[in-house]
């Protein structure tokens, strides 16, 4: 089993895709997309619109490493999970990855796709900041997740 946070999200959803000794992801203040979640950084961080720059970043980051990054964004790789379960942890606050084009969306792309999802909001959750502003939600939740993931 694994858990990350959202800067480490996409290697855990492009490793889980391809190995199945990964039986269960814990996902926290995940990005659906990169050119939204790098837009909305670049407006709220920096003053900067959210596009194209969001658009912009993933051109050069695209380029600079000879891939597209896009193609592993989160909605796209959680589809391929399968039976593998997956916890999204979510704050309400967080002003990177709006609940509404992040943790929905990727709810939404693995129920599709029949992978077993849940979504847990963080009330007042900044982003990556879900397990500070509500611990206890999020041990047990990540507990119950993963023992249930175990067999426990």
């Amino acid at each position: 089993m694994l858990s990350a946070a959202s800067r480490a999200t996409r290697p855990v959803l492009a490793a889980a895709s391809h190995d199945q000794r990964i039986r269960a992801v814990l996902l926290e203040s995940t990005h659906a997309s990169l050119i939204t979640s790098g837009g909305n950084i670049a407006e709220n961080q920096h003053g900067y619109p959210a596009q194209p720059t969001g658009w912009a970043i993933s051109v050069g980051a695209s380029w600079r490493i000879g891939q597209d990054v896009t193609s592993i964004d989160p909605e796209r790789t959680i589809t391929r999970l399968g039976s593998r379960p997956v916890l999204l942890i979510h704050g309400t606050a967080d002003d990177v990855d709006y609940p509404m084009t992040s943790a929905e969306l990727n709810l939404r792309a693995a129920l599709r796709a029949q992978v077993p999802a849940s979504l847990v909001y963080c009330p007042g959750g900044r982003h990556g900041k879900s397990v500070e502003a509500c611990p206890e939600l999020w041990a047990s939740s990540a507990n119950a997740f993963f023992g249930e993931a175990a067999g426990l």
